[in-house]
C-alpha cells in the first residue's frame, strides 16, 4: 500500500510537469502557408522576417511576434500537430532568419507556428536534407565518411583540408566516400576553395559521383600547369571540358560555389550561379560522394579544401508558398462593461472620466492596451474623441489622453449640453482584443458663463467719449469666478477690421473697460491713435471667461456714435504776482466745452490736476504757492466726448533763498569769499564789492559756492555782498552781506611747552601766525614775576604749583595774545632709593601739567626724575674734589 501511494504521488508529479511543459510551449501565433508545383519531400528555403512587412513568395513577417533569435518557429502538417523537419541556416537577431524545411509526403497545406517566449530551437539539419555536411569539430564524422588513399584529411574551423605529398604518376590522395541512396532527383551543393598553383597536369582536385564499379559521372576540380591560369573541367567518361580561367586566392577570396543538378538523366553544372555545363548522364545510380587527388608526374605537393557539402531533393518547378493571415492560437480577452458615467447620466463634466469593469481573461492573459471611442452618434461612425493606454480601467475625456477629431480648432474639451455615446474594448499581451463593450450614453451639463450684455454707452446712443468705458455684465451657472475676458470694437458691424481690441485681457472680475492704449490695441495706430474717431459709429461685443477656462458666447452687438471734443484754449500765459500767489490766462476757442482743466508742475516734476474752471473761462489764479520754487501750467478744454490738446505756459519763478554764511578771508593778497547756497531752484549767485565804504560794484555771477578776489595796496578796507539769482524771470534774494576787509590782519597767537628736567619747562611760539605775513615778536609772562622775549624760551619754576603763562604775539601794527595754565606737581616728596636685584633705582617722580589754553583745554603729564638731580650732584661733587686736589 505504501508502494502505490508512492506510485501515485510519482505519477502526480510526472502529470505536473507534463501539464506545465504543453503550457510553456504553446505557440501565440500562426500562418497557414499554401504550396502550389507541390513536391513531397522537398527541401525548402524560406526568408523568416522579425518585423512587419508584406509576405511574398517564399518571404514571411511575424510582425514582432517572434522571439528575436527565431528560436520558437515551428512548421507543421496540416492536421497542425504534426512537426516537420526544419533548419535555421543563419539569421541576425531581430532582423531576419534563412530556414530550410522539409515538405510533407501528401499535404499541399502546411502551417508555420510562433510567439512562444519559453521555446527553443529543435532544428536539426540532418533531418532536413538528404545529406549535409559542414564539416564541425577537428575531425570527419566516421558516420557520415569512410576514409582511404594516401596523405592526409584534416577538419579545422569549418572546412576539411585533403593533402598529398607523394611523387610521381599515379594516385597519391587521400579519399573520403559518403554513400546515400536516392532514387531521385537531388541537387548537389559544395563550396571549395583554391588557393594554389600547380604545373601542367600535376594533379585533380576531385569530387566524385559515380556508381561503385565505374567511372560513369565525374565531377571534377582541376588545377592547370600555368602560374596564372586556372581550370575547372568536367569529365563524363573521362571527356573534359574547358570552362573558364581564374586566378586562386586565399581565405574567402579563393571560395567558390558549385552545384551539380541531376534530373532524370539530365545534369547541370553551376559555379558561382552561373551555369557551365548541361548534358545528359548515364542511367547508373549516383550513390556515392568522394573527394580525393590525382597525382601524376614527377610532382608534389597538391592539397585542396571543401567547406560544406549539401544534397538535396530537385524538383522543376519548384514549390512555391501562399501565406495566410496571421492567426492567434489565444482567446481574446473578456468584452468589458462601462459603468461611468452611468447609462442616461446629465450635467456631466465636459472632461468626463470614463470607468470600464476590470480587465478579465479566459487566458489569464496580462493586459497589453485598452481603446475607447466617444461620439455623438450612437452608431459611433465618427468618434468625437479616442483614446488609448496600456493598463487600467478609467480615463478622462481631455487631449493628454487622446485627440478630439476637431482638434484644428484648438477643442480640449466635449461640447456643452450634448448627448455622447462611449465603448470601450481592452486587449491581451497576445495582441488580441475583446468585443466592445456595449455603448452607453451621457449628456454634459452648462458649465460656461451665460452670455455678458452690454450695458454701457447703452445701444444706439451719441455723443459717446472718443475714450469711453465700455460697461458689460458677468454671471456665471456654477457662481465660478471671472477669470478673462475678450472685447471687440469696430466701425463694421461684422467685425470683419477692428479698430480696438483688448485681447485676453486677464485680470479677473472686470466689468468696464477705458477704451485706451494701456487697455487694448488701436489697430489704426500707425498714425500715433490714442482714441476714437470723432463723430463716429461704432459697434462692440464681449465675452468673458470664468477660472475654469471655460468662456461664454459673444454679447449681442450694440453701437454708440462718438461726439466731437473742444477745441484747445490758446495764448496760455502765468503771471509772477508774488511768493504767494501766481495769476494764469487763456483764449478760450472752443463753444462746446463743459469746462477747463488747468495742470501744474512743481520745480520740473511732473504734472498733476490743480483746479478746474467752468466753461467760457479765460483765466484763473493759483494762490498755493510758496518762494524758491518754479511752477509750470497747461490747460485744456474737456466734455463728454473728450479733451482738447493742452495749451503750455512758460516757468515762472518765486523768490530763491537768500544765501548765508558770507564770509571773506584774506591771505597774503588773495581774497577769499565763501557762503552757503539755501535754494532748491538755483545755485547762481551775484556778486558786488565795496572798497573803502564806497559805492556796491558788480564784480560776476557764480554757482560754485566760493571766489576770489585780489587786495590793492591803495585800498584800506573792503566789504562783498551776495544774492541769489534764479533765471526763470529772473528773480532774485536779498542781498547779504559780508565782514569787512582791512589793510593789516591781526596775528595769532599759540604755542607749545613741556617739560625739561627739575622744574624746568620750555616753551615754543612758532605755532604763532600772521595773514600779512609780518615780522613778529613774542613776549612771555610766566606767572610767578618773570618774563622773557623771543619765540622759543625755558624757564625754570623754583618750587611746584600752578602759573598762568601769557604769550603776547605783535606784527607791530596789532597783536594777539593767549593764555595757557601750567601746573607742577611732585609726586611722592622725597625719594629714597628701593633695592632691587642686581640694580639700584629711584622711582622717577611723576609731574602733572595742566594746561589751560584760550581757546582749548588740554591735559599733558610728563616725568621728571629726581635720580637725575642726585646724579648731577654727584658729578659736580667729583669734579671739584678733583680740581681741588690738582690744584693742591
Amino acid at each position: 500500500m505504501k508502494r502505490l501511494k508512492h506510485l501515485l504521488l510519482f505519477s502526480i508529479l510526472i502529470f505536473s510537469l507534463f501539464s506545465y511543459r504543453v503550457k510553456a510551449e504553446d505557440w501565440g501565433y500562426y500562418k497557414e502557408i499554401t504550396i502550389s508545383n507541390f513536391s513531397a519531400d522537398y527541401q525548402v528555403k524560406i526568408t523568416v522576417h522579425y518585423g512587419s512587412g508584406t509576405d511574398s513568395t517564399d518571404v514571411v513577417y511575424l510582425n514582432s511576434h517572434c522571439r528575436t533569435d527565431f528560436s520558437d518557429i515551428r512548421f507543421r502538417e496540416s492536421n497542425q500537430t504534426t512537426n516537420l523537419s526544419y533548419w535555421i541556416e543563419e539569421y541576425t537577431t531581430g532582423d531576419e532568419a534563412t530556414v530550410w524545411v522539409k515538405l510533407p509526403s501528401s499535404s499541399q497545406t502546411i502551417y508555420i507556428y510562433y510567439g512562444n517566449s519559453e521555446a527553443t530551437d529543435q532544428g536539426n539539419v540532418n533531418d532536413v536534407f538528404i545529406f549535409y555536411d559542414d564539416f564541425p569539430g577537428s575531425s570527419l564524422d566516421t558516420n557520415k565518411w569512410t576514409t582511404g588513399g594516401q596523405g592526409t584529411l584534416a577538419v579545422t574551423d569549418g572546412y576539411v583540408y585533403a593533402s598529398s605529398f607523394g611523387t610521381g604518376s599515379g594516385w597519391h590522395g587521400p579519399e573520403a566516400v559518403a554513400t546515400f541512396n536516392t532514387t531521385t532527383d537531388f541537387i548537389v551543393e559544395t563550396r571549395m576553395v583554391f588557393d594554389h598553383y600547380q604545373s601542367s597536369d600535376l594533379g585533380f582536385n576531385r569530387m566524385y559521383l559515380e556508381n561503385s564499379s565505374d567511372w560513369k559521372i565525374r565531377f571534377i576540380i582541376s588545377d592547370s600547369h600555368a602560374e596564372e591560369t586556372q581550370y575547372r573541367k568536367l569529365a563524363d567518361d573521362q571527356t573534359y571540358t574547358y570552362w573558364d580561367t581564374g586566378t586562386p586566392g586565399s581565405g574567402s577570396d579563393g571560395e567558390h560555389d558549385w552545384c551539380l543538378q541531376r534530373s532524370g538523366l539530365n545534369m547541370v553544372v553551376k559555379y558561382d550561379g552561373v551555369q557551365k555545363y548541361s548534358g545528359t548522364c548515364i542511367t547508373d545510380t549516383v550513390d556515392r560522394v568522394r573527394f580525393m587527388f590525382w597525382q601524376y608526374s614527377t610532382y608534389n605537393d597538391i592539397w585542396m579544401t571543401v567547406q560544406y557539402i549539401k544534397i538535396r531533393k530537385y524538383a522543376s518547378p519548384a514549390p512555391s508558398f501562399t501565406f495566410g493571415s496571421e492567426q492567434t492560437t489565444n482567446s481574446p480577452p473578456n468584452t468589458p462593461t462601462n459603468q461611468s458615467p452611468t447609462n442616461g447620466a446629465t450635467n456631466q463634466s465636459l472632461n468626463p472620466v470614463l470607468t470600464w469593469s476590470e480587465y478579465s481573461d479566459p487566458d489569464s492573459d496580462p493586459q497589453q492596451a485598452w481603446e475607447v471611442h466617444v461620439d455623438n452618434n450612437s452608431d459611433m461612425s465618427s468618434p468625437e474623441w479616442e483614446g488609448s493606454g496600456v493598463t487600467g480601467n478609467s480615463i478622462t475625456v481631455n487631449t493628454t489622453n487622446g485627440n478630439f477629431s476637431n482638434d484644428c480648432t484648438g477643442q480640449v474639451e466635449l461640447d456643452e449640453d450634448e448627448t455622447y455615446y462611449w465603448d470601450v474594448r481592452v486587449q491581451d499581451d497576445k495582441d488580441n482584443w475583446s468585443d466592445r463593450s456595449t455603448a452607453t450614453n451621457f449628456t454634459t451639463g452648462e458649465f460656461s458663463p451665460y452670455q455678458p450684455t452690454n450695458q454701457s454707452p447703452s445701444d444706439q446712443s451719441t455723443g459717446a467719449s472718443l475714450n469711453p468705458t465700455l460697461q458689460f455684465t458677468y454671471s456665471d451657472p456654477n457662481s465660478d469666478p471671472q477669470q478673462n475676458s475678450d472685447i471687440l470694437l469696430d466701425d463694421n458691424s461684422d467685425f470683419s477690421s477692428k479698430e480696438w481690441w483688448t485681447g485676453l485681457m486677464g485680470g479677473g472680475a472686470v466689468t468696464s473697460i477705458v477704451v485706451n492704449v494701456s487697455n487694448g490695441t488701436f489697430y489704426n495706430n500707425c498714425d500715433g491713435q490714442t482714441k476714437l474717431d470723432e463723430n463716429t459709429l461704432y459697434y462692440w461685443e464681449v465675452r468673458v471667461q470664468d477660472d475654469t477656462g471655460r468662456w461664454s458666447i459673444y454679447s449681442g452687438s450694440t453701437q454708440f456714435t462718438t461726439g466731437s471734443v473742444p477745441a484747445a484754449p490758446t495764448g496760455c500765459s502765468a503771471t509772477y504776482v508774488s511768493d504767494s500767489q501766481i495769476d494764469l490766462s487763456w483764449t478760450d476757442n472752443s463753444s462746446n466745452e463743459t469746462g477747463f482743466q488747468i495742470y501744474r508742475s512743481v520745480d520740473s516734476g511732473g504734472y498733476s490736476l490743480l483746479k478746474t474752471e467752468p466753461e467760457n473761462s479765460t483765466g484763473s489764479n493759483d494762490t498755493d504757492v510758496s518762494a524758491d520754487h518754479t511752477y509750470q501750467y497747461k490747460v485744456r478744454s474737456y466734455n463728454d466726448v473728450g479733451n482738447s490738446d493742452y495749451c503750455e505756459t512758460s516757468q515762472v519763478a518765486t523768490t530763491p533763498s537768500a544765501p548765508s554764511n558770507v564770509s571773506a578771508n584774506l591771505q597774503g593778497t588773495t581774497i577769499t569769499i565763501t557762503w552757503t547756497d539755501n535754494s532748491s531752484i538755483t545755485d547762481l549767485h551775484q556778486i558786488e564789492r565795496s572798497i573803502d565804504g564806497g559805492d556796491w560794484e558788480y564784480l560776476d555771477e557764480d554757482s560754485d559756492g566760493t571766489y576770489e578776489d585780489t587786495w590793492q595796496e591803495a585800498w584800506n578796507s573792503v566789504k562783498y555782498r551776495l544774492r541769489a539769482k534764479c533765471t526763470v524771470g529772473p528773480r532774485y534774494s536779498s542781498w547779504v552781506e559780508s565782514n569787512t576787509l582791512t589793510s593789516n590782519q591781526p596775528p595769532s597767537a599759540d604755542f607749545t611747552f613741556w617739560g625739561s628736567g627739575d622744574y624746568k619747562v620750555s616753551f615754543d611760539a612758532s605755532a604763532s601766525t600772521d595773514p600779512d605775513n609780518d615780522e613778529l615778536t613774542f613776549s612771555w609772562d610766566f606767572g610767578n614775576g618773570s618774563t622773557d622775549e623771543g619765540v622759543l624760551v625755558t624757564h625754570n619754576y623754583e618750587t611746584g604749583g600752578e602759573w598762568t603763562v601769557t604769550l603776547t604775539v605783535s606784527d607791530g601794527k596789532d597783536q594777539d595774545q593767549i593764555q595757557k595754565t601750567v601746573s607742577i606737581n611732585v609726586a611722592g616728596g622725597d625719594l629714597r632709593p628701593y633695592s632691587a636685584p642686581n640694580s639700584s633705582e629711584r622711582k622717577p617722580s611723576e609731574v602733572p601739567f595742566e594746561i589751560i589754553g584760550k581757546k582749548t583745554k588740554e591735559s599733558v603729564e610728563f616725568l621728571l626724575d629726581n635720580n637725575l638731580g642726585l646724579i648731577l650732584i654727584i658729578i659736580v661733587v667729583i669734579v671739584l674734589a678733583f680740581a681741588m686736589k690738582n690744584k693742591l
